[in-house]
Order: C-alpha cells, then structure tokens, then sequence
C-alpha cells in the first residue's frame, strides 16, 4: 500500500481533518495505518512556572490551548515536549500513543513554540530545521505501518527552508499528494498555482478534495465568498483536465474521528484511491 501526502492549497484548509478522517476509515477497513506531521507549529507564550496560569491552561481544552505537554527533558519551557493539537487529533484517528515521548517526536519530529513556517521559526527564532530527522521518522514509521497519512503545512509551497519548500520535503518522501482546497472565491487560483508548482517538481496528485470548512449560512465576509462546490468541482475538473477532484466534503461541526471518516467513506471512494484488497 502507499502512503499519501495530505497537502493544502492554502492554510486553514482543514488538512487535519482530512488526515484524520482518512485515517480512520482505513482503521474501520482494517489497514495497519499510522499518521505524521513533520513540522507542526503554535504560540506557545505562557510562564507554565505561574500557578494562576497553569490552573487557566488546565481548563482550556487541547484544541483552544492548541497544545498539550507530554514531558520536559530540561527546566525552561523549551525543554517542554510538546503535542501539538492537530499532531493529537491524527495520532488519535490512528490510535498512536499520545503520552509516548517516542512515537510523538516520531509523529511529529519538528514542533516550533511559535505559529509560523519552519523557515521563518529558524530565520528569525534560531530554532533548528532538520529534513533528515524528518526523513528517518518517516522511514522508520513506514516500515511499522502498512503506509502513512503524512499531513503537511501551510501550502504546497509553505517554506521550510531558504529555497525548500513543502513540495520539495514531498518529492523527498517519494510519495503522491492529495491537495485539500477550501470552496470559497480564490479556490481556483489557489489550486492551479499548487498544481502547477507541483507538477514542475515531478509530483503526481491522486486528486483534490474540496473541504467546507465554513458554515454555508456565514456567506456575509466580502473577502471569504463561498463558491458553490458542485460548480467549483466542475471548474477545477475543465481547468485542471488530467487531475480529478476525488470528493467534496460538507461542513460539520463534529470533528471526532469517527465522525470525520463517516464523511470520508461517504464522499470519497477510499478503496479505490489506496487500492485496498
């Protein structure tokens, strides 16, 4: 079987709830899968030393804090191993160990305390980028699991590097992309730019998924029109000729697990896109 890359034509997309639908449908078909995040990013500007801020981050919920810290390995905040909400959400889709300091960097090899692209943590925080980290995690995550769900960040050209971007980490891993767009004004530009970008490095999308990610009733935002998704799946689909646009996946505000991969299987022909037995 193999593994995909969950890529976005922007970011806000709702590639993590793709990831983590996908990847629990293919634990209710009975495929060994496993899930990874190489960069993850969120603020994280807090004193955890402040009692009166540890008992407000107490009764936040992981999604609105945006992180969990699963261990220290110093005394700062930086020595905080930290699981990052959406690494959380895919882990759990694949029922991977949430608490288990390995598997999470293994998920989640590179995590920046503040929420921005790896270039611009490294550029101007001084954190470290390192692809290899990012290569052999996912090499040695590919030989447990039957394949992998890779979920990036950002865009298909989020930098992660001075001339490195997220579709060159893709063409790295030698895997096939699904690139996620959201139905709103700007899709169709956004999506061909993403294509066309990939395209030059090589990479062959399976397909695109058209995400409501927004309430159709909140159409009054000048700058965040929605575009009818049966009419933008038959735009892309004359635009873009030789990729198809796999699934349109309708707005909900239930985001667990089983719920998300209800609306993969329904919307997305999952067999066939992994080519299960």
């Amino acid at each position: 079987m193999e593994s995909i890359f969950i890529a976005g034509s922007d970011t806000c997309v709702g590639k993590t709830c793709i990831t983590v639908g996908i990847a629990r449908a293919l634990k209710h078909k009975g495929v060994n899968v496993g899930v990874m995040k190489p960069f993850a990013s969120t603020d994280v500007d807090v004193d955890f030393d402040d009692d009166e801020v540890a008992k407000i981050l107490a009764k936040m919920s992981p999604r609105d804090r945006g992180f969990t810290i699963i261990g220290k390995t110093g005394r700062t905040k930086l020595d905080s191993v930290f699981l990052a909400w959406d690494v959380q959400q895919i882990m759990e889709a694949a029922d991977m160990p949430t608490k288990d300091i390995v598997a999470v960097r293994r998920v989640n090899p590179q995590f920046y305390p503040v929420a921005t692209s790896p270039y611009t943590a490294s550029k101007n925080f001084g954190f470290d980028v390192d692809i290899d980290l990012v290569l052999n995690s996912f090499d040695t995550l590919k030989q447990k699991y039957d394949l992998v769900v890779v979920e990036g960040i950002g865009g298909v050209m989020t930098p992660i590097l001075n001339n490195y971007f997220v579709y060159d980490l893709v063409h790295e891993l030698d895997i096939s992309m699904i690139l996620v767009i959201r139905n709103r004004i700007g899709a169709i530009n956004h999506t061909l730019l993403s294509v066309a970008a990939c395209k030059q490095k090589g990479i062959l999308i399976k397909g695109v998924i058209i995400n409501s990610v927004t309430d159709p009733i909140d159409n009054d935002d000048a700058c965040n029109i929605q575009y009818n998704p049966d009419t933008l799946k038959d735009d892309l689909e004359d635009l873009l000729v030789d990729i198809p646009v796999i699934g349109i996946i309708p707005f909900t505000r239930k985001l667990d697990p089983d719920t998300l991969a209800d609306l993969i299987s329904s919307h997305i022909k999952i067999d066939k896109l992994f080519k299960l037995p």
